[in-house]
């Protein structure tokens, strides 16, 4: 009894305290056939490259496997839905057709999804057809909460991280470079 309340030994000897940890995500904890199958996609950027003598703007879209933490990334050249939509299906066509894709709420994202339906939508033969062969659900994260992409942030971070310094002594940057 003296000890725990001797106010020297409170701060000489702390308690730990532990920190609860929220339950994982259950597209985490699936068991998938191949990697990419489950996937937290992000734009990162914008990067500032030259092409004669004209000023671009490029962004990064990273791919970040929820179960394997595999990690696919790419090059846009804008923030649009079409961008992002043909990189898309540059990366279905190495990768595989992924079966849930989750990321926030931007608004080149929410446009994808919006597009996709749109084209799915036209009759019900074909958004059967469609889905049988591409069943891709989008899941948004809610707006105004980056922790809950919080893995694949955290890739960004080091991705960028990695950019920054392997390109710092680069004069004009190109999209080839890049």
């Amino acid at each position: 009894k003296t000890l725990t309340e001797c106010k020297r030994c409170q701060v000489d000897f702390p308690k730990e305290v532990v920190q609860p940890e929220a339950p994982l995500h259950e597209s985490r904890l699936l068991r998938t056939t191949y990697p990419f199958q489950s996937v937290g996609l992000d734009l990162f950027g914008p990067f500032q490259t030259y092409s004669k003598k004209q000023l671009n703007k490029r962004w990064g879209v990273v791919y970040f496997c929820l179960v394997t933490r595999g990690v696919h990334l790419d090059l846009v050249e804008g923030e649009s839905t079409e961008s992002f939509l043909l990189a898309f299906e540059r990366f279905m066509a190495v990768r595989g057709c992924p079966e849930k894709v989750r990321c926030d709420q931007g608004r080149n994202f929410v446009g994808a999804a919006r597009l996709l339906w749109n084209k799915l939508a036209k009759s019900k033969e074909e958004i059967q057809k469609k889905l049988a062969e591409k069943g891709v659900e989008f899941a948004f994260n809610p707006a105004g909460s980056p922790h809950w992409g919080g893995s694949y942030e955290r890739a960004i971070r080091s991705i960028r991280k990695c950019l920054v310094s392997s390109l710092r002594g680069v004069g004009r940057l190109t999209d080839e470079v890049l």
